[in-house]
């Protein structure tokens, strides 16, 4: 139980990453120079919930 959350945690580090590269390459290329602070929560909180619905899901199976 403790390997598999440790996994989900990874996985939750892994697609948050991605996300913020991929979102503040974005940024930069439209010309954005700054990305709030609140953006960042609200990517997090959102990754963390996909991450957790499948978790919920593979633990309920």
């Amino acid at each position: 139980m403790l390997k598999r959350l440790r996994n989900y945690s990874v996985l939750i580090c892994i697609v948050y990453t991605l996300l913020t590269v991929l979102s503040s390459s974005l940024s930069l290329i439209q010309g954005n120079e700054y990305d709030s602070h609140l953006h960042l929560i609200s990517r997090f909180i959102i990754t963390t919930i996909g991450v957790g619905s499948i978790w919920l899901y593979d633990f309920l199976r």
